[in-house]
């Protein structure tokens, strides 16, 4: 009877912190240039909706990472440094306007994700040491469904606070290992070996550790800024809830591993 091994996932480390914030602060900085003209419109309008239907386009473009407790559930693994990287994407996105402070959106958003790993690992007399370079790449469909509280901060400028879910499809996906080793030959020389391996990100057996399943489901929260009629302005952050590690040849061991991205997003509503 195998006895399946469950580990804490740890907190996020700086570099996650220093990639979410720097995408924040853009984002906010973005929004405090938006310009405000006379406030003549309810700050709270709770008049059925001017509009029922809004359809729109937007780009994104942050960070995301991976949060995971490899080292928790491997002590080989002596260090471990998880390094954000890129997250982009283009979508369109349609609106029920319910009231006039309040909205229901559903997107359909075509987005690309990276991040790296590095790992170093206990060593043994024969092979003393080892380290490991991984450099993820994916590429997905995410459909998120969020609704919207509005607040009028002027005639043409609107302040949206949003929350709800994502449900994301992986399409393909890469993973580049780079694995460096050292060893003592009977020579009592040090040989360093060097490769380079490759492998697919969802579903692969020859991924390290493990890959990745297709499906993700998570939290979206987020802010923006529709200035005049048509330009939205915002940021947003989809934390996933699921464990997406796909650890079906890992034995006994069942690492957990969860996506998070932060994304500024700038839009045309029609």
């Amino acid at each position: 009877m195998h006895v399946h091994k469950t580990c804490p996932i740890h907190p996020l480390t700086m570099t996650h912190i220093k990639s979410i914030l720097t995408s924040i602060f853009a984002s906010i900085s973005l929004l405090l240039i938006a310009p405000v003209h006379s406030a003549a419109a309810d700050f709270f309008d709770t008049r059925p909706a001017d509009k029922f239907l809004e359809i729109g386009i937007h780009g994104l473009a942050g960070t995301s990472t991976l949060l995971q407790n490899y080292q928790s559930c491997y002590p080989a693994i002596t260090d471990i440094d998880m390094s954000a990287g890129f997250a982009g994407g283009v979508g369109g996105s349609v609106t029920f306007g319910l009231r006039n402070y309040l909205a229901l959106s559903t997107e359909l958003n075509f987005m690309a994700r990276n991040s790296s790993t590095s790992m170093a690992f206990r060593g043994t007399d024969e092979i003393p040491t080892s380290a490991i370079y991984l450099s993820n790449h994916s590429y997905s469909f995410e459909v998120p469904v969020y609704v919207s509280v509005r607040f009028n901060l002027a005639d043409n400028v609107r302040w949206n606070l949003q929350g709800g879910f994502y449900y994301s499809l992986g399409l393909t996906g890469t993973q580049h290992q780079t694995l460096m080793s050292s060893y003592i030959n009977e020579l009592g020389q040090m040989v360093n070996i060097y490769e380079k391996v490759d492998a697919d990100y969802y579903n692969d057996p020859d991924a390290f550790i493990n890959s990745q399943y297709r499906s993700d489901w998570g939290l979206m929260v987020g802010t923006s800024i529709d200035v005049w009629k048509h330009v939205t302005v915002g940021f947003r952050t989809m934390f996933g809830l699921k464990n997406v590690a796909n650890d079906s040849d890992s034995g006994t061991i069942h690492p957990r591993v969860r996506n998070l991205a932060a994304l500024g997003t700038v839009g045309w509503r029609f």
